[in-house]
């Protein structure tokens, strides 16, 4: 099995998850996304994962403070003013989640760490072929 540990304390935003990623996974020129789609189609494989692996997630306390619920409600206000695909037809599941997701962000009971973590441990069931992903946190 595959093992890729994460520094925590290189993570404080998606940007820096992604570079972090990138490093961990020895990913062609780094590359492990530009947005959050991105980042969730990487981990998928051929960009440096490989599967089976053990994602070890060190120092998650100090991604988990940094990326909090206020961080998860400007993703959603981002996502909802600048997608292009957002406000058209055929869209509304992903409008759904926008609008749901920034509720609970303004709320206090969702943060941008725990989508992160959901969207990595979450792989597996999503995937159409075996794709075991571990994720460990520390």
């Amino acid at each position: 099995m595959n093992h890729y540990i994460l520094n925590g304390k290189n993570i404080t935003d998606l940007e820096s998850l992604y570079a972090e990623f990138g490093r961990a996974v020895n990913a062609p020129e780094g590359y492990f996304g530009k947005s959050f789609d991105s980042f969730d189609d990487c981990l998928f494989g051929g960009f440096g994962l490989e599967s089976p692996c053990k994602i070890i997630w060190e120092d998650s306390d100090h991604s988990k403070n940094a990326m909090n619920s206020k961080a998860l409600e400007e993703y959603c206000m981002s996502v909802i003013e600048n997608s292009p695909f957002l406000h058209k037809e055929g869209f509304e599941e992903g409008k759904e989640w926008a609008y749901t997701t920034l509720r609970t962000a303004q709320s206090g009971s969702r943060t941008l760490f725990d989508e992160v973590v959901e969207t990595i441990r979450s792989v597996p069931e999503r995937a159409s072929w075996e794709h075991k992903i571990e994720l460990h946190l520390k």
